[in-house]
């Protein structure tokens, strides 16, 4: 395993940290908080230094011992030279399978997954910066490590660390179960099958942005969708009374269900998700919600030899479904 080079953006240089950084490293830790407040001055000085000089070292022993590339390494702004910043590859092993991208499972397995990390000054924030660094890192990801993947996780409240991890191109899902509490938000980039360097989420054609289910009981349907993708790793995320309700994944509503006075005629939303086991779930979840059946899961030959599907009835009628090739696919399928 050889040590990651120098990376470098438009405006960025992401390189190894040296003891020269000391300063400008504990400068940065004080902005943004990560130190440890019981100590005094001089004490948190003095991990500070510890911490750089240790870094200073870390991607050359790594490097020697064929280990890889993790360790934090400094962010620099080109033009001026200073220090702005903090980033690397980290090793995440935690349970991961609770989130749909890997079964959406409750206690889910825990898994061994490359992570980046990043964390710029207060006054450099909003900048795009982050986004910068955090593309530098994928790309070299794909390109020099040949990973399949790599993954991300912040907090549901940080909006502006979810911003980066889309507009960097990851996927972001949110944990739909309460453990463990620190694994909130998710964020994961793959490589295409040519082996491109574009993140998962990236792609030529506009994407769908969100939809409107148009329904007479918002309340109702509300907690029903709530009760069944929860499993998909849905949320509320806006929430409008008896007008309309917001439902998604993080921080961005894809399912809006809006009240109307009127019939509709039937519509049928079909969603992809990780496996037939989920699918498998999301149907238990859905009857126990007081869907009625419009097709157990199991395979729908007459689609593909290896469609595995299950059909719902929401409370208004909706034919809500998942399905699924060689991963499961939940079909809900609505119809008023």
């Amino acid at each position: 395993m050889r040590e990651m080079p120098v990376l470098e953006t438009e405006r960025l240089i992401v390189r190894p940290l040296s003891v020269a950084d000391t300063a400008a490293v504990h400068e940065l830790l004080q902005s943004i908080g990560w130190v440890d407040r019981s100590l005094s001055a001089a004490e948190q000085r003095a991990v500070s230094e510890q911490y750089v000089g240790w870094s200073s070292l870390n991607h050359r022993e790594l490097a020697r011992l064929n280990q890889p590339p993790y360790g934090d390494r400094a962010v620099v702004l080109r033009e001026t030279g200073r220090v702005i910043g903090l980033c690397g590859l980290v090793p995440y092993v935690d349970s991961f399978g609770v989130f749909p991208y890997f079964g959406g499972m409750p206690d889910g397995p825990t898994r061994a997954e490359v992570g980046i990390m990043w964390a710029i000054a207060p006054s450099y924030q909003r900048k795009g910066h982050a986004t910068e660094v955090a593309r530098a890192l994928i790309a070299y990801a794909f390109d020099s490590l040949g990973l399949a993947r790599v993954v991300a996780t912040t907090e549901r409240d940080n909006a502006a660390s979810q911003r980066v991890m889309e507009k960097a191109g990851m996927r972001l899902e949110s944990n739909p179960f309460a453990e463990p509490p620190w694994l909130q938000v998710f964020g994961v980039a793959s490589r295409d099958a040519a082996g491109s360097a574009r993140a998962h989420a990236v792609r030529a054609a506009p994407e769908l942005d969100h939809i409107n289910v148009y329904v007479t009981d918002v309340a109702r349907c509300r907690e029903f969708y709530l009760q069944v993708l929860g499993h998909a790793g849905y949320r509320l995320v806006r929430d409008f009374g008896d007008v309309a309700a917001g439902l998604g994944t993080a921080n961005h509503a894809t399912l809006a269900l809006v009240r109307t006075e009127v019939s509709l005629l039937p519509s049928h939303l079909a969603f992809r998700v990780p496996s037939r086991e989920t699918v498998d779930a999301l149907y238990r979840a859905a009857r126990s919600a007081g869907a009625r059946d419009n097709g157990a899961p199991g395979l729908r030959p007459q689609y593909h030899q290896s469609y595995y599907a299950a059909f719902v009835l929401d409370p208004e009628g909706n034919n809500l479904g998942s399905s699924g090739n060689r991963v499961g696919r939940f079909h809900q399928v609505w119809s008023s």
